[in-house]
């Protein structure tokens, strides 16, 4: 009889040991959160996924029984539909983000050549105020008047490229119900 419970027992034993081993061998990671909060799990996949880079992996005795050891769910799988949903507002974003980025850069050029024109306005008529300002080479005067043509042309880009920026892609983006802080973000 004795035998048959040290056969048993060593069956309990055999039985018990690569449960052991797992246990043994099984890998703890630690990683802190977006908050510093360090967290300590008994599993990869159990580590949030934007962590995962940043887990490293610690040996399960360094690990004290006063540790707070998280044995948290896997993460929940990833919803195909609300992750599609996500790039799309993410390339709707980009998108609208990228025609205010150009508006603004086509603002600033047509302010940079107004600025430039009204320069050589002025620099044209200064020259009419030197102590010889009677003596007006038709040069000048023909210079003036290009000068002034393409001024009336810049401050109509001026002015159409600051309507873009303030008036019309903010209400096509109310209308399209893109949020206003996407605009307000761009530089």
């Amino acid at each position: 009889m004795r035998t048959g419970w040290y056969v048993l027992l060593i069956a309990l034993l055999f039985m018990a040991l690569p449960a052991f081993a797992e246990e043994k061998d099984a890998s703890w990671y630690r990683w802190k959160d977006n908050l510093g909060t360090t967290h300590v799990t008994d599993s990869l996949e159990k580590v949030p996924r934007q962590y995962r880079a940043g887990a490293e992996k610690v040996d399960p005795a360094s690990v004290g029984s006063d540790a707070n050891i998280e044995k948290s769910a896997p993460e929940a799988p990833v919803d195909e539909e609300s992750e599609r949903a996500l790039l799309e507002e993410q390339a709707t974003k980009a998108e609208w983000q990228n025609r205010m980025h150009l508006a603004k850069e086509r603002l600033a050029r047509a302010e940079v050549e107004l600025h430039k024109l009204e320069q050589r306005e002025s620099d044209i008529l200064s020259q009419w105020n030197a102590p010889n300002r009677f003596n007006r080479p038709g040069e000048s005067v023909d210079a003036l008047e290009a000068v002034r043509k393409d001024l009336d042309l810049a401050r109509k880009e001026e002015a159409d490229a600051r309507d873009q920026v303030e008036n019309v892609i903010p209400d096509e983006a109310r209308r399209a119900g893109i949020p206003p802080g996407w605009l307000s973000e761009v530089q």
